[in-house]
């Protein structure tokens, strides 16, 4: 048996976070823009907004054919490109310019362009009560790599947020 499918599945609303206390300061010397604290007796303030959205669309083609003698097989391959501009509410991997979010829209974190999984099956053959209809599936999975946001590992751009920046002019996950 073989199938082929497609989805989309279009996310709005999602949690979106910020610095509310972030304020323009110029332009640093990689061409970052630089931010200072609007208020520096406030420090680094949560700003949660429903402003986030994310487009996953994969393609997958499954083939499932069970052999006589209790044996069976399972593959899946899957394509799939996942894009947000807010993966999870993590410090860690903020935008780096909370007035320009339009430059986060980016491969997701969680973006895994291939997928392929094996899974080989089998059924107890036996009559025995005590390992009667046992089954056992051993699976194996390859996937290409995920993105990831190159840190420089301390705040570049001045805006009071705790966590490292990305490097330069870099994207998100590049």
């Amino acid at each position: 048996q073989m199938s082929v499918g497609y989805n989309y599945v279009h996310a709005l609303r999602i949690h979106y976070f910020g610095d509310a206390n972030a304020k323009p300061n110029g332009t640093l010397p990689d061409g970052k823009q630089a931010l200072t604290l609007a208020d520096p007796n406030f420090g680094f303030a949560f700003l949660d907004s429903p402003d986030a959205n994310s487009i996953y669309c994969p393609g997958f083609l499954t083939f499932n054919k069970r052999f006589r003698n209790h044996y069976g097989v399972v593959a899946n391959y899957t394509w799939s490109k996942s894009i947000d501009n807010q993966t999870t509410i993590q410090f860690a991997t903020g935008p780096q310019n909370y007035l320009q979010r339009n430059l986060e829209h980016a491969i997701s974190d969680n973006n895994i362009a291939h997928r392929f999984i094996l899974t080989a099956l089998g059924d107890s053959p036996f009559h025995n009560p005590v390992v009667k209809d046992w089954n056992l599936a051993l699976t194996a999975t390859l996937h290409s790599p995920s993105y990831q946001s190159l840190l420089v590992g301390f705040d570049s751009n001045g805006d009071g947020f705790p966590f490292s920046d990305r490097v330069g002019l870099l994207g998100r996950n590049t």
